[in-house]
């Protein structure tokens, strides 16, 4: 059987991290799919360059350097000086690479024309990690995406897997090492281009990995313990959760819980395959604690899992006395925001009005895409920014009665205003938006209705 171990950037920075990434590998007693995740900050200086309003390849070169020599000095920390000889051709002619398609392509980059820069992070670590393991005497091969292959469902912006054309050589090229390397966070196009797969795509590589060679786990090393009832950087109080289904863990991550990237679940749930997470800084071993995501089981307790919030969410609100009798209405408006790229996050609707949720950054675009729906007489637009969405998420949530209560009441008592509010959309979730301003203190308002203990100490069984 497989296992499928996915190492964040957040904890791959130094030489001792990769050391200690190197030993929890060797710890692992069945054939190993390793994905990588870039070091440190490494994404974030390219995607930062980026996104200058004036973007110049000389900044990019510049970077690219920086990079090369940051993984060349680790290289030689953490192996001898043969090996590192080794490793150090293979990550120069990676750079070479990098640089060629740079002087070829455009002066100003989409985020999709420049993946083939912004992915180099991830492929680097595999060439630090490959060396390091091979310095221990472990075999070990690097397979890229294009290879195995990931291909997604075409789509520039938020690509998906598509799983009927994935993975037909990937039994090949996994069959003859214990340990093989892929690098995270991009596949490639049905046109064969790289297509990166959002913030916190190496996870949704280890999925797809997961999914396709029908794995016994898919294990996330990452710097969190897991999710807790709350954010514990701003709750004190926030209870750490040993164990979730795969529906809570979705909502959460979907609603603001920046654990997991929110395609993460589905691929896994189809196919039972558990997800468990580990704590790098705390958890050395496939058998020390760690947070259990898996099918739906009976659950003791409060049904309330946690509480998640997604802060700058725009809100657009068609009106008009007949707005909910007017055939494909719907369908006009989701339509044309698509065509500008825009996701929509939720929708309500009532009799005469249709409110529909995108992300704050995208409502000016909005205004502009639907300014000839506005002109059209008997109906209003309005586009009102700076409101935070807040998710209350459990198994039997919206099952029990007095959830929806206890909540509300709380945020009365604090006179807190609510502007909408959804529930039944998922059996396992309600929402509710708050001003933006509001959304911090209503979050520790309806967390402490619910948990007021610190989490007590695991209980999870090791392995499973």
């Amino acid at each position: 059987m497989y296992r499928i171990i996915k190492f964040g950037g957040s904890v791959l920075s130094d030489a001792e991290s990769l050391f200690k990434t190197a030993s929890i590998i060797e710890s692992y007693p069945d054939k190993r799919i390793i994905v990588c995740s870039a070091l440190k900050n490494v994404t974030a200086s390219l995607l930062q360059a980026l996104s200058e309003k004036e973007q110049n390849h000389q900044t990019f070169k510049k970077i690219l350097l920086a990079v090369k020599e940051k993984h060349i000095l680790l290289l030689k920390e953490t192996v001898s000086e043969k090996e590192a000889r080794n490793g150090e051709k293979e990550i120069a002619h990676l750079i070479a690479e990098a640089l060629l398609h740079l002087d070829l392509a455009p002066n100003s980059l989409t985020l999709p024309e420049a993946a083939f820069l912004i992915l180099l992070g991830e492929r680097l670590s595999c060439l630090l990690l490959k060396s390091i393991l091979q310095e221990r005497g472990l075999k070990a091969v690097i397979r890229l995406p294009e290879e195995i292959p990931l291909v997604t469902d075409g789509r520039d912006h938020y690509p998906r897997i598509d799983f009927k054309h994935s993975g037909g050589n990937l039994k090949r090229l996994t069959g003859f090492s214990a340990i093989t390397l892929v690098p995270g966070f991009y596949a490639i196009s049905p046109g064969g281009k790289a297509r990166l797969l959002g913030r916190g795509g190496s996870d949704y590589t280890a999925a797809s990995l997961g999914y396709l060679l029908h794995a016994a786990s898919v294990d996330l090393w990452k710097d969190v313990d897991g999710f807790f009832s709350g954010d514990p950087a701003h709750i004190d109080t926030a209870v750490l959760q040993h164990s979730l289904d795969y529906e809570e863990a979705a909502e959460l991550s979907y609603y603001g819980a920046r654990i997991l990237h929110p395609e993460t679940i589905p691929p896994l749930r189809s196919k039972k395959i558990p997800l468990r997470l580990y704590s790098f800084a705390s958890s050395s071993s496939p058998a020390s604690p760690h947070t259990l995501i898996h099918e739906k089981k009976e659950k003791e307790g409060p049904p309330l899992t946690g509480i998640a919030s997604l802060d700058n969410i725009g809100i657009i609100t068609v009106g008009g006395g007949d707005v909910g009798d007017e055939p494909g209405i719907l369908a006009h408006l989701a339509g044309t925001l698509n065509d500008g790229d825009i996701n929509i996050k939720s929708v309500l609707t009532s009799q005469t009005c249709i409110n529909i949720l995108v992300d704050g950054t995208d409502l000016e675009k909005a205004h502009r895409l639907l300014k000839n729906n506005e002109e059209t007489a008997g109906r209003r637009f309005s586009f009102d920014k700076s409101h935070s969405l807040i998710s209350l998420v459990g198994n039997g949530i919206c099952s029990t009665p007095g959830i929806a209560a206890c909540a509300f009441q709380s945020l009365a008592e604090k006179k807190i205003s609510v502007r909408m509010i959804c529930g039944g959309a998922s059996p396992v979730s309600f929402y509710f938006i708050v001003h933006g301003s509001q959304c911090k203190e209503a979050v520790h308002v309806v967390h402490d209705a619910f948990f007021n203990t610190k989490e007590a100490p695991y209980e999870t069984s090791a392995v499973h």
